[in-house]
């Protein structure tokens, strides 16, 4: 994967405008900016594009759309405690291909949950890699940590990406695995992105 242009360490600092673009392997154009209540119909096509299985996967529960209060609740990120960073692929507006985000769990707090969700057609091409490591140098800039992601144990290739990203014992809670991790130095983050 290719990095091209500037660092994207800076770019994220509250600019919803700015973005970085990326060649995947297969030689895809992967765009990488901060989502925003603006992108709300390309948010909803890519829902629309998740599987009932990545939907339940993402949100632990069957979602055949979402609502409107949650809808608002995953756009309405303020930059600092709820970052959200969203994908389009070969300038394609219409269409978020990626997200991942975290929400700080107490004001000033170090530690955050985080998530990430890829659209079917997109899995496995390196997607939520990028997302990821973008989303660490984000939190690093906030003065984020450490991660918390909780997974439904069948979600085999978000296991699989953690435990590629990142060293960590995950703990079973509720039928789900729970990973506190601490979150990656941002060089760490820029030669897995690069």
């Amino acid at each position: 994967m290719g990095h091209q242009g500037r660092r994207c360490f800076d770019a994220f600092s509250n600019d919803r405008t700015s973005a970085c673009v990326h060649r995947l392997a297969d030689a895809t154009e992967a765009t990488i900016r901060m989502l925003s209540p603006e992108d709300r119909e390309s948010f909803l096509a890519g829902f629309e594009r998740l599987s009932r299985e990545s939907r339940y996967l993402r949100f632990f529960t069957a979602m055949p759309r979402l609502p409107d209060s949650m809808l608002h609740r995953l756009l309405s990120t303020d930059g600092t405690d709820h970052v959200a960073l969203a994908a389009w692929c070969n300038g394609n507006a219409d269409m978020i291909v990626g997200v991942a985000r975290f929400v700080r769990l107490r004001k000033g707090g170090d530690t955050a949950e985080a998530a990430v969700a890829v659209v079917d057609h997109m899995q496995r091409r390196g997607i939520a890699w990028l997302l990821l490591s973008h989303l660490a140098e984000a939190a690093r800039e906030r003065g984020i940590l450490r991660f918390r992601a909780e997974v439904l144990s069948a979600n085999h290739a978000v296991r699989a990406l953690l435990r590629d990203l990142v060293k960590a014992t995950p703990v079973a809670v509720d039928g789900n695995i729970v990973y506190d991790v601490e979150v990656p130095a941002v060089k760490n983050a820029m030669t897995v992105a690069a």
